[in-house]
């Protein structure tokens, strides 16, 4: 049977474990990039990698270097992005024409 001598430290050592894991962010909350004021988390990545995978399967199976690709090419697009909107092409009636076609 145990005393209370040997709960006691067993809870002491506990409670800040507790405290500690509850203020880490969730996972799909962590922060992989950043492009100007726009960030990227690991669930957004997470989402858009699997989407433009072939699989499910193929997604598991992708190497590091595989998703480190992914990752810059999602960062580039997103740098394309800013810099559209910087020139304000989204404005612009003749690239909004060209975009409706």
């Amino acid at each position: 049977m145990l005393s209370s001598k040997s709960i006691i430290p067993a809870v002491l050592f506990a409670l800040p474990l507790v405290g500690i894991l509850s203020c880490a962010p969730a996972r799909q909350d962590v922060l992989v990039a950043s492009v100007g004021e726009d960030e990227i988390t690991l669930g957004e990545y997470e989402n858009l990698f699997m989407k433009t995978s072939a699989s499910r399967e193929a997604a598991d199976q992708s190497s590091m270097e595989e998703r480190e690709k992914f990752l810059d090419l999602l960062t580039n697009f997103r740098l394309k992005l800013l810099d559209a909107y910087a020139s304000r092409l989204d404005k612009d009636t003749e690239m909004i024409g060209e975009i409706n076609m």
